[in-house]
């Protein structure tokens, strides 16, 4: 693999992550009909995010770092904690259970789930052997003939994508199962147009 696209893909598998990733367990088991509810209540609230799309927790630079990707990273409930005090927060809450959520904390530890599930199960489709196509990457950078400062920012930035693979690829297979049936809808419903005014 040409390591200029070793290292795009990396920053690639960094921004995916950094809006993708999750690393807690719901109450909630994950099966087709907890995923339906959940991709459904995304399509409900497309007109809540057009709404709020100015307010700072709708930015999607949710943490203290936004660009690394670390274990754990929890999208959905981090979303659902920035909003708290917010009016959308309770227009939030009434959608969520209109679709069968016990509470807007419920829906957001399933769409984590749900999102890290997706993510793992995208990345091994459509690039698999990611993480040992990084470590070779990292043993050819080594190699390479460019300056000790700009190695040094691509060990990082490759370091940081390795981490990123690593909390992506540890979604539990059980629920890597359970999305791959819906992995369309899921997709559909994180990039569905946004609502004409």
């Amino acid at each position: 693999m040409d390591f200029r696209k070793c290292v795009l893909r990396s920053v690639l598998v960094g921004i995916i992550a950094v809006l993708c990733v999750a690393g807690v367990q719901a109450e909630e088991s994950l099966n087709g009909e907890v995923i339906r509810r959940f991709v459904e209540s995304l399509v409900a609230l497309q007109p809540l995010q057009e709404k709020y799309r100015n307010a700072e927790w709708a930015s999607g630079s949710i943490g203290k770092d936004g660009a690394q990707a670390k274990e754990g990273m929890t999208p959905m409930t981090d979303s659902l904690e920035a909003m708290k005090g917010h009016e959308a927060y309770d227009e939030l809450a009434s959608v969520v259970e209109s679709h069968g959520f016990a509470s807007p904390k419920t829906w957001g530890r399933v769409g984590d789930r749900i999102i890290k599930a997706y993510a793992a199960a995208s990345m091994e489709a459509e690039q698999p052997g990611s993480r040992q196509q990084m470590q070779q990457a990292l043993k050819e950078l080594e190699n390479a003939d460019l300056p000790e400062a700009q190695k040094q920012m691509m060990r990082q930035s490759m370091g940081n994508a390795m981490a990123t693979i690593k909390s992506l690829t540890d979604a539990p297979q059980a629920d890597i199962d359970a999305v791959q049936p819906y992995m369309a809808e899921i997709e559909r419903a994180f990039v569905q147009d946004p609502v004409e005014d």
